[in-house]
């Protein structure tokens, strides 16, 4: 109890001088949701995928994190306690792993792997990724397992500074877009491709692709608006789209899974 209500007070007051509320808050953010992920319910009825696909975006926000402020989440002052909140919660999230529903027990293994790399061990993680199997006969329950698993993978590639083995990984997530039930900050995912693209585009292995296309596809999301930012720090001449730009862009549905058809093409 008395850290989340360290953690509003600290989003509030760190909001309110802009004393590097960005960092603040998005680690108060991580506190916030480990604090509030409830395992408490007999039989975890309230337990699932939704929470599967929070702890998910999470960390696609620390891949961001680690983009936008050049250094990684862990090293925060405020990552200690983190740490001792994934430890805390992990003691109750271990017992749903054998749960008889396929879908509470992989998203409980899932979110162990991810509280293991919270509380400080992130290559046991990986390996407790590289053993998750996704349970049950639900084609589109094993593509969202296999999305969660493959961005997790992702991160920890990047956090080592393995951009290649990184990107190649969101290459994967690609494979299982259409099928996934949840497709959590797929801004930022995109946002992230397009920056390891950047910083891989000696390699041959990948095409790639620009922030500004990431931005025209997302906008006034925040991986829309980090895609705009580093198309202005590396091209300071880049004129910002205008209204016209987006209605070119977003006319319907359809449109817009044919741009994202683009990023994938560029990405092979």
């Amino acid at each position: 109890m008395l850290i989340r209500v360290f953690c509003i007070i600290s989003v509030f007051i760190l909001s309110s001088t802009n004393l590097l509320a960005g960092p603040y808050t998005e680690i108060a953010n991580v506190l916030l949701l480990i604090k509030n992920t409830d395992t408490s319910v007999p039989d975890g009825e309230k337990f699932g995928e939704i929470d599967l696909a929070r702890f998910s975006e999470m960390l696609e926000r620390l891949g961001a994190f680690h983009i936008e402020y050049g250094y990684s989440p862990t090293t925060h002052p405020m990552w200690k306690s983190v740490q001792q909140a994934a430890l805390t919660k992990q003691k109750s999230i271990k017992p749903l792993i054998s749960h008889k529903e396929h879908y509470i027990s992989d998203s409980a293994a899932f979110i162990d792997c991810a509280l293991t790399f919270l509380s400080g061990k992130p290559k046991v993680a990986h390996h407790m990724l590289s053993k998750l199997r996704p349970h049950g006969w639900c084609g589109n329950w094993y593509a969202t397992v296999f999305m969660a698993v493959t961005r997790f993978k992702s991160l920890l590639y990047q956090l080592e500074g393995r951009n290649i083995a990184a990107l190649g990984c969101i290459h994967l997530v690609f494979h299982s877009n259409m099928e996934s039930l949840h497709k959590p900050a797929w801004d930022l995912l995109m946002f992230r491709c397009a920056h390891l693209s950047a910083i891989t585009a000696q390699s041959r292995c990948f095409r790639p692709i620009s922030y500004w296309l990431v931005s025209m596809l997302y906008p006034k999301t925040r991986g829309g608006d980090l895609a705009m930012k580093f198309t202005l720090k590396h091209n300071p001449e880049t004129p910002k789209p205008t209204l016209e730009d987006y209605k070119s862009l977003l006319i319907d549905r359809m449109h817009i899974r044919r741009r994202q058809a683009e990023l994938i093409e560029a990405l092979v």
